[in-house]
């Protein structure tokens, strides 16, 4: 009888298999493009941590539409990974990334990643390291390490593994092609012993991040590796061809996105909200205006649709219509929002609204401590006021980039 592998359409329906069936103090070895660790609000874990205590369906708490953005629902692509640490699943979490994707150093891409999460900043910074092959960071006394297929049994000794595959790592988008070889990275699994540690795949093709075409290297490495497929239940509606289409940046005519009604009218306000950001891509601003208001209408805070319209503003150099936009984009939660907040205090700066600037910059620092642009905005706010920079960190910070760059860097793993 052969074993299984659980094979599931969206990474975030793992965290269900998680929470039932790996023993904890496990060690996570994670095959994605993407770092899944946005915050989860407070009420919202909650949520997750008493479904867990009383043995409930967590699956209920999952997004049954990746880019639903209201209160029903606790999390879902973007954030399970977040709710898998603070709820202590793991004890070690190692991020196998891309090699295609490699072009920065590793330090650099975690911190980059790791610098829009708001409220964890000053733990992030305090614990990050630089390793040769590595960096990493922990959080809620979790660690977690990103690094490459190629030095990833410096990782793996004596203790319990579980290998989590999103398909999506095998898939380069600007070729739209294969990148990573799929026989090599089954191969050095195989030699590092975690053969049969693979325990679940995901495919990411309803929310964009793999083409249908490549559907088939789920069975694929299934064959390879001789297990049998177990396949979750697919939900019925998902606006996969318009998540594509969102996601290929392209420009479409007004033709081409009334072809795409057949999966937006279904989905209610998600669907204005999705046709608020085709229309926007497409340089249809009225038309987008007006679907995000319907959206919003309908129960959709659409945060995604109103910094899409913002950057369409701020590209045009019309700051003041880029910042309302930005001002829409809710609480400091999403990466969106993160993006939105360090965005409005540009505005503040191009629209002279220095005091406006200065505060919104003491806010970023304190929710975004490792992002520069709140210290080197907040400096010239303050210059601009005839003020100093508050003093956040035992002194005044003259020269931003270095400073935080450094704390990182002077860090190096033994």
């Amino acid at each position: 009888m052969m074993d299984k592998i659980y094979v599931y359409e969206e990474h975030s329906e793992v965290f269900s298999y998680w929470v039932n069936e790996i023993p904890r103090n496990s060690t996570l070895v994670y095959f994605d493009q993407h770092l899944d660790l946005k915050l989860i609000e407070n009420s919202k874990m909650k949520r997750i941590s008493q479904f867990i205590k009383e043995g409930l369906c967590i699956d209920e708490l999952k997004k049954d539409i990746p880019c639903r953005e209201d209160g029903r629902y606790s999390y879902g692509i973007d954030d399970f990974l977040y709710a898998a640490i603070q709820e202590g699943l793991f004890r070690k979490i190692i991020w196998v990334y891309p090699r295609m994707l490699g072009e920065k150093g590793f330090s650099e891409l975690l911190w980059e990643l790791l610098s829009l999460v708001p409220n964890h900043g000053k733990e992030f910074i305090s614990s990050f390291r630089n390793g040769k092959n590595s960096a990493s960071v922990q959080l809620n006394n979790i660690e977690l390490h990103v690094t490459t297929i190629d030095y990833l049994g410096e990782f793996i000794i004596n203790e319990q593994v579980i290998v989590d595959f999103d398909l999506d790592y095998f898939y380069d988008p600007k070729t739209n092609d294969l990148s990573n070889d799929i026989d090599e990275t089954l191969h050095v699994l195989n030699n590092l012993g975690l053969f049969n540690q693979v325990k679940t795949m995901s495919y990411s093709i309803k929310s964009g991040f793999l083409p249908e075409s490549f559907r088939w290297i789920g069975k694929y490495i299934a064959g390879q590796m001789r297990r049998e497929i177990v396949y979750s239940k697919e939900d019925k509606f998902s606006p996969k061809v318009t998540m594509e289409k969102i996601s290929s940046n392209k420009k479409l005519s007004l033709a081409e996105i009334d072809e795409l009604n057949f999966e937006l009218r279904p989905l209610g306000a998600i669907g204005w909200k999705l046709k608020s950001i085709l229309y926007t891509q497409s340089g249809e601003i009225e038309l987008a205006k007006n679907c995000y208001q319907k959206a919003t209408k309908k129960g959709d805070d659409s945060y995604w649709a109103a910094y899409v319209l913002g950057i369409h503003f701020f590209k045009d150099r019309n700051y003041e219509e880029a910042l309302n936009w930005f001002n829409k984009t809710g609480n400091i939660v999403d990466t969106i929002e993160a993006h939105g907040l360090i965005l409005r205090l540009i505005c503040c700066l191009r629209l002279e609204l220095y005091q406006k600037g200065y505060d919104l910059s003491k806010e970023c620092i304190e929710l975004l401590p490792m992002r520069i642009e709140g210290y080197i905005l907040g400096e010239a706010f303050a210059a601009k006021l005839g003020m100093k920079l508050m003093d956040f960190d035992g002194k005044i910070h003259d020269d931003p980039s270095q400073l935080v760059i450094s704390r990182a860097d002077t860090k190096h793993e033994q």
